[in-house]
């Protein structure tokens, strides 16, 4: 079975019509070998999309947050992190008022767009429970200086939409890729900028020079 390429490779195959998922079409033939020429374009292997129903947790430090309300019963922080190995660490929350990292107990209910910190000593996939109830879109109040926030989106989507009802507002946008333990390249209010993505279910610092309503 073949699986994938490298770009510009030469394969020997029997004819033989097989269609793969990812777009190939490769003809065999069981008495006749012939010479393939295969060039893998970009738009056959997609990049990889981050689920808005679920939390992938690497180790080390992690920077998440939900996208919409949790269900109830699912919606504590004991609850929702049950199946993490802090190794002893505790969950942050920022405060943008205090300019202050505030500790979340077990009883704590997990807001919506809040950017929460999250220690793990493994890979974990946090699923999440969502209320199914009519409710209104989640808010977040922000500040001046920087808040720590979260996409409602259930799919990435650019800056520049993303804080729409804030646009005269926010600066710059700061993600952390927990793979790499390093914080990822600042996002500018400006374009080209504010066209790179917004994940969901991750955590962001975005820099205010006014008071808002992230929605």
């Amino acid at each position: 079975m073949i699986v994938s390429f490298p770009a510009d490779t030469f394969f020997f195959a029997e004819w033989k019509s097989t269609t793969y998922a990812n777009g190939v079409f490769v003809m065999r033939n069981s008495t006749l070998c012939v010479m393939v020429f295969l060039v893998l374009a970009s738009v056959f292997i997609p990049a990889p999309v981050l689920a808005a129903n679920e939390i992938d947790i690497h180790p080390g430090w992690n920077f998440v947050s939900v996208p919409r309300v949790l269900a109830q019963g699912y919606n504590m922080a004991g609850v929702l992190f049950a199946g993490v190995d802090m190794a002893h660490h505790s969950v942050f929350l920022y405060n943008s008022q205090t300019h202050l990292f505030d500790q979340v107990h077990a009883g704590d209910v997990i807001k919506p767009l809040d950017g929460i910190w999250v220690y793990s000593a493994s890979t974990v996939v946090i699923p999440l429970q969502f209320d199914t109830s009519p409710a209104t879109p989640p808010q977040k109040q922000l500040y001046p200086g920087w808040n720590a926030i979260g996409s409602s989106e259930s799919a990435a989507i650019s800056a520049q939409n993303a804080f729409l009802n804030i646009r005269d507002d926010w600066v710059k946008a700061v993600g952390y890729d927990s793979v790499m333990q390093a914080y990822e390249p600042a996002i500018f209010n400006t374009n080209p900028s504010y066209q790179e993505d917004i994940e969901p279910a991750k955590g962001y610092w975005l820099l205010m020079n006014d008071a808002g309503v992230l929605a």
